[in-house]
């Protein structure tokens, strides 16, 4: 019997029978030659205390006095410390094993998810890349192209006929590639509407063959077809040949050759009819250098590089100074004076032509709003406007919110669409140029006569200024011809309360024409002005006629 339960004991027949405080002393070890006096005070203490307190008292002391330790516990009951290793150690492992299966159906899904594409359920870029470059690695015989495929102009499709429409062209596209690709040939989706191909390699005459037929079964699809809508397939080559430079096709080569497909592609302008380009290393190095200039301008547009030059436009009969044109100028530290035809179609396919109207639109705002507060009477100044703008429902709103900021006159502002804007998509044009015009903005329509447009468009947009192509009087072997056409167009516009602009006026004899159509047009041209900056045009201005200056 242990100490505690002797004790107990002890204590009850204390109550029963009065046990000494010796004995009581003994079995709590107090020792036996201790002074009697205690002893006998432990005695009345036990018969005065309360069972309950003396048993928690007991309790507490025995377990201070003998703690249990991890050994006594093994040796007191080994079958169930071995019992409770075994069964930690089993909860660590299945610890272990849901961890990595959790972590390997997360791979798989991101395998999954990397190798799928997710609008056609097909092959993604890096299934092409991987499963290309395997195959490539074996194949012996013959040669092989990479194509890198997309559709023009489909950014303005899609606002026409809405993402869903597209994304069942791209369907309908896809699986004509399905139809069409031979047993050892590969196609994959990429973004958007671009595709990459593997196609074999016959000569150029027979791959573009071959993409004629892709361009005449895809618009045959269901989509296009129920739209009587036709779309042009653009693509980029490139050869796939063994060669002293690759002599191992593997999953890093596909790379290179899926981008040199691309800068093929990309070199095909937005205004070309062409179909399809062969890959050059030339092509490669412009590619890396347009990258370079939109890396440089996205900085040029904090720093205040780009900024606006003015031409003028004068009253053909009297030479009476009525307004400008603003056209972007980026005057870079590093490069010099940047053409506008160097940055501008790049801008346009980057989307960076965007942000790069709207700043020269406010700097335009600024002037207008300083020559106010100068007490002077700005003339009207007209700004140029990206297709990309027409894709925004919000544009409007957004113009009209940069007016207000500087608080100017609105009819002071002009906004030029080109013909070739206006028609991609009438019915959209008609609806926006209608929502500028009753916000108060001047609407013109630039470059007139360059396009496929007609005449009887002009009847159903809210426009105030027809600006007449420079192709008009270009011509000197359809002089007459072109005359004759000026004339009439100038007559209907007339009708239909429409200023006339003439561009390109740079003779005298082209001007006494012009003056002899019909003194009310208005000209501009370098026979009275180039664009010239913001000082230049002040003084301008301050003139308020511009004399004709024609050089040799």
């Amino acid at each position: 019997m242990g100490t505690k339960e002797q004790l107990l004991r002890l204590l009850e027949d204390n109550r029963e029978r009065h046990v000494s405080g010796a004995a009581m002393a003994k079995a709590i070890g107090v020792s036996r030659n201790a002074d009697r006096r205690l002893v006998s005070i432990l005695d009345r203490c036990v018969q005065y205390t309360a069972e309950s307190k003396m048993t928690t008292w007991l309790s507490q002391s025995s377990l201070a006095v003998h703690p249990i330790s991890p050994f006594d516990f093994l040796r007191q009951y080994p079958v169930q410390f071995m019992a409770g290793i075994v069964a930690l150690l089993g909860s660590v492992l299945g610890v272990a094993l849901y961890v990595s299966h959790v972590k390997l159906r997360a791979a798989r899904r991101v395998e999954d998810f990397s190798f799928t594409d997710p609008l056609t359920e097909g092959w993604s870029l890096a299934r092409f890349r991987s499963e290309v470059g395997a195959q490539m690695a074996n194949a012996r015989d013959g040669a092989y192209a990479i194509v890198y495929l997309d559709v023009k102009s489909f950014k303005g499709f899609n606002a026409a006929f809405g993402y869903a429409t597209g994304d069942r062209v791209l369907l309908d596209l896809n699986g004509t590639l399905a139809g069409m690709k031979a047993a050892d040939e590969r196609y994959a989706h990429v973004i958007a509407d671009e595709f990459v191909l593997l196609v074999r390699w016959r000569g150029w005459d027979a791959l573009l063959e071959h993409f004629d037929e892709l361009g005449r079964r895809f618009n045959s699809t269901e989509t296009l077809t129920e739209l009587s809508h036709r779309l042009m397939l653009q693509a980029g080559v490139c050869i796939i040949e063994r060669s002293a430079e690759t002599p191992r096709i593997d999953v890093q080569t596909i790379i290179e050759f899926v981008d040199a497909a691309r800068y093929a592609r990309d070199s095909i302008g937005e205004a070309s009819r062409s179909t399809a380009a062969l890959y050059s290393a030339s092509m490669k190095d412009r590619d890396i250098a347009e990258r370079a200039l939109v890396a440089a301008a996205h900085d040029a547009l904090e720093r205040g590089e780009f900024t606006a030059y003015y031409q003028p436009k004068v009253e053909i009969a009297t030479n009476r100074l009525v307004g400008f044109e603003a056209l972007v100028r980026w005057e870079s530290p590093e490069r010099g004076l940047v053409p506008p035809d160097e940055f501008i179609p790049l801008f346009e396919r980057t989307g960076l032509v965007v942000d790069l109207d709207l700043q020269v639109f406010r700097l335009v705002c600024a002037r207008i709003r300083e020559q106010l507060d100068a007490g002077e009477h700005p003339l009207v100044i007209a700004c140029n406007f990206s297709r990309l703008h027409m894709q925004n429902d919000a544009f409007p709103e957004t113009v009209k919110s940069i007016v207000d900021g500087f608080g100017v006159p609105i009819e002071l502002l002009e906004l030029e669409l080109t013909e070739n804007i206006v028609m991609e998509d009438l019915e959209r044009a008609e609806r926006l140029c209608r929502r500028l015009k009753d916000l108060g903005f001047r609407i013109a329509i630039d470059d007139f006569g360059s396009g496929y447009s007609s005449l009887g468009t002009l009847q159903n947009l809210p426009i105030d200024v027809l600006k007449l192509d420079r192709s008009f009087l270009m011509s000197s072997e359809s002089g007459e011809r072109c005359k004759a056409i000026l004339d009439g167009v100038v007559s209907i516009a007339d009708k239909l309360a429409v200023n006339v602009v003439v561009e390109g006026v740079e003779t005298r004899d082209q001007a006494s024409m012009l003056v002899r159509m019909d003194d009310r047009i208005i000209a501009q041209g370098f026979l009275y002005s180039r664009p010239v900056p913001r000082d230049v045009s002040d003084a301008q201005f301050a003139v308020g006629f511009i004399e004709p200056n024609e050089r040799p």
